[in-house]
């Protein structure tokens, strides 16, 4: 080899290592800056999101402190006991008094809604005539207020005006005593509306989620009641949404945090990703607990790194270029086919999973329908059945049983087994059927239980338990017959038997008494001398005989009766 081509060869060796050194730290060094401004986008974004979630906790608490002092209000308390609807004669009602305030607060209240203590609309400021006299009592807050006398911040709904919503409901109590509602209606555009002035002049967006994940503040109004792979999923159908999942996961969750996930927009119809970060932060309003996000895509960002890396391509040269864009060729290559592979992965655990799922809802479909099936089977049986649970209250009654007992089609349902019977007389056999039922059999006999109407009828009953696989008691089977007619024809037979054997008994004994006196006179003639004045005639002691078995049989039935 000569010394020429050597040099060359030791100059290419050279220079190849000055650009793979070259390429190694400007990759590096651009990474390091990309991390770094990363990082400390954010951390900017999430002190934002905790600054919003504050805010809003704020803003929410301040509107459950108004809608507590209205609940408080006596002319309030007042109007809902007298059952007045619309505002009164007292000019302004106290409602109408305090929506004029909300004019200036932070969330904006669009209707204040006064209910009895059955749900029923009294008032609503502004005033909607069609909703007075309305019955609320299913609407969310509102049942749960209802059940529980305790405040209650509701999840999203849409109202009947068609308007995203939320409500915010209290209880009335007058003297201790709950007498009705203040119900705040909040349309969620007015959150939206919050958070946008909290973000003013910052970059990026601001998110509101449910603690179910559900959007209710959005900068796009049509997502809001979605969730976020579902606003992606839209655009593209086959959109994974594995970051998403996992961030939104963290939410519910009630952390705060950091993270990033792919998003998706489709502009005319090309379809674009980009990588968006995202900062998280906990808002606890009243019951509920929501999640506020920040979220600024990377591009938004990307200026003093794409100014750091052009002052590192001016510096490195362009063959550095040249070989940096191979490499992140060759890097970007690598990556999406990591990203190919995890989606295969992803596609293969997914079918198994439908496979799953598909399976157990042949499993549940076969279970429903013999279900089905059999509860066909006891309404029609032509025998009363009722199904009572551990607890002694009746669950289930066929058509057969409410008939016997004089009760309509489910009345029975929820009342104890006892009002069935006639308590001096099932209070005596109830733990013998209990134990008989705890040691797995069968018990029967007749007990004494009473109809709707107070009628008293002689029941026969079969009991017996219903156990889960481990052997548990889930609930008691038992049936029942009315036999108080054939109680009282035995009752009518067995006396008329005592007649006649009492009838025979004194037949008997007639007759043989007769025997014995003209025994008696034949023996007084036979020492006069005389001839015999009822002499025997053939077959006499025969007859005799089976008088007096007779007799003795009469007297030990008698005695056996």
């Amino acid at each position: 080899m000569s010394r020429t081509t050597f040099r060359e060869i030791t100059l290419a060796i050279i220079i190849f290592a000055a650009i793979v050194a070259a390429f190694g730290f400007c990759y590096q060094s651009n990474k390091s800056f990309e991390r770094a401004i990363i990082n400390r986008t954010q951390d900017h974004l999430l002190t934002i999101a905790k600054t919003q979630a504050r805010s809003i906790e704020q803003a929410i608490g301040r509107l459950q402190s108004d809608m507590k002092q209205l609940s408080q209000e006596p002319d309030i308390q007042d109007l809902i006991i007298s059952g007045t609807i619309g505002q009164g004669t007292k000019g302004r009602s106290p409602e109408e008094r305090l929506f004029g305030r909300f004019g200036d607060k932070d969330v904006q209240v669009n209707g204040i809604y006064r209910l009895d203590a059955k749900g029923i609309v009294q008032n609503r400021i502004p005033a909607k005539q069609n909703v007075l006299g309305a019955d609320f009592s299913e609407k969310e807050g509102v049942k749960y207020v209802l059940e529980n006398h305790e405040s209650y911040v509701s999840g999203f709904f849409v109202s009947n005006f068609s308007k995203k919503c939320f409500s915010v409901c209290e209880p009335v109590f007058k003297e201790g005593k709950f007498v009705g509602i203040v119900r705040g209606l909040v349309y969620l555009n007015t959150v939206q509306e919050f958070i946008n002035h909290v973000i003013a002049e910052q970059k990026g967006d601001a998110y509101v989620f449910d603690s179910d994940g559900t959007l209710i503040a959005s900068p796009n109004p049509e997502d809001i009641g979605k969730d976020l792979l579902t606003t992606n999923r839209e655009i593209d159908p086959e959109y994974n949404g594995v970051g998403i999942n996992f961030l939104v996961g963290r939410m519910i969750k009630g952390e705060s945090g950091i993270g990033s996930y792919d998003s998706v927009w489709r502009d005319e119809d090309k379809l674009s990703t980009e990588k968006k970060l995202v900062a998280f932060a906990p808002v606890n309003v009243g019951n509920k607990r929501w999640s506020v996000a920040v979220s600024v895509g990377l591009y938004e960002i990307s200026e003093p790194v794409r100014e750091h890396s052009y002052n590192l391509a001016l510096g490195g040269g362009g063959l550095v270029m040249t070989v940096l864009f191979a490499i992140l060729q060759f890097h970007y290559i690598g990556r999406k086919t990591d990203e190919l592979e995890s989606e295969l992965e992803t596609a293969k655990r997914f079918e198994g999973i439908n496979r799953e799922l598909t399976d157990q809802m042949r499993r549940r479909k076969r279970a429903e329908e013999s279900n089905i099936n059999l509860l066909k089977a006891m309404e029609n049986a032509q025998t009363a059945l009722n199904i009572i649970s551990p607890e002694g209250e009746v669950i289930y009654t066929n058509n057969k049983m409410d008939k016997l007992f004089g009760y309509s089609k489910g009345e029975l349902i929820g009342k104890p087994v006892s009002a069935l019977n006639i308590e001096s007389s099932f209070s005596s056999t109830a733990e013998t059927i209990l134990d008989t039922v705890k040691d797995s059999s069968i018990w029967e006999g007749d007990i004494f239980s009473v109809h709707k109407d107070g009628t008293e009828f002689t029941d026969y009953v079969t009991v017996s338990a219903t156990r889960d696989s481990e052997g548990n008691l889930i609930n008691i089977l038992s049936t029942h017959s009315d036999i108080t007619k054939q109680k009282q024809d035995e009752e009518q037979l067995n006396r008329a038997l005592e007649e006649v054997r009492q009838f025979d008994k004194l037949v008997v004994g007639r007759d043989l008494m007769m025997a014995g006196l003209k025994h008696e006179v034949n023996e007084l003639c036979h020492e006069m001398g005389k001839d015999e004045k009822y002499p025997e005639q053939p077959g006499d002691d025969e007859q005799n005989s089976v008088l007096l078995a007779e007799s003795l049989s009469s007297e030990e039935k008698s005695t056996e009766q």
